[in-house]
């Protein structure tokens, strides 16, 4: 599974502010907004599988078989995005878009 995630773009004042917190903890860009994003992740395990449990159920899955099908979109030369996944587990669900509303 390649554990990196793609480029992403912040707003200009945001970008700023990492700049400098990096520099004053003597760390890279990268390696502040990999701690920053790793802090969040393990703040929020309870609501992602809260979220996750939501979902499955929305599709009519297991919140195992949706975790599955959540790594398989993502690894090989087929990667999904998260948009492309849950259009088709709507298809596949019987749904018409707009699941969570």
């Amino acid at each position: 599974m390649d554990k990196r995630i793609g480029t992403a773009e912040l707003p200009l004042y945001h970008y700023k502010r990492l700049l400098l917190w990096a520099f004053c903890d003597r760390k890279s860009k990268a390696n502040l907004a990999k701690d920053i994003l790793v802090a969040r992740v393990e703040s929020n395990q309870v609501l992602i599988d809260l979220k996750l449990a939501e979902a499955a159920s929305s599709y009519g899955l297991s919140v195992d078989d949706l975790i599955a099908k959540i790594f398989d979109a993502d690894s090989g030369s087929t990667k999904k995005t998260a948009a492309q996944l849950e259009s088709e587990l709507e298809k596949s669900a019987g749904k018409n878009s707009e699941v969570f509303e």
